[in-house]
C-alpha cells in the first residue's frame, strides 16, 4: 500500500510461543536518486490473536512512523 509517498509492507510473525501475532512492516522512499527502507515492530506488548489484528497494527505502526518523519522534515 501506498502512504503519503511511502510504499508500505505489512506483515505478522508469530511469537516465540507459537500463540500470538506481531506486527511487522517495512517503510520505502525515495529522495531523488536515493532509495531508503526501514523496518519496524510493535511494542513488546503488541500481540495479537487475530493475523488481521496484528496486521491493522502494523499498518497503524506505519501511518505513525510516516507522520512524524513528515512532521519532523526529516
Amino acid at each position: 500500500m501506498t502512504y503519503k509517498e511511502h510504499l508500505i509492507f505489512v506483515a505478522a510473525q508469530r511469537d516465540a510461543g507459537g500463540c500470538f501475532w506481531l506486527p511487522i512492516v517495512s517503510v520505502s522512499w525515495s529522495e531523488g536518486e536515493r532509495k531508503h527502507v526501514v523496518s519496524l515492530k510493535g511494542r513488546p506488548q503488541d500481540r495479537f490473536v487475530l493475523l488481521t489484528d496484528a496486521e491493522n497494527s502494523a499498518v497503524s505502526i506505519a501511518h505513525q512512523w510516516v507522520d512524524n518523519r513528515r512532521q519532523n522534515g526529516s
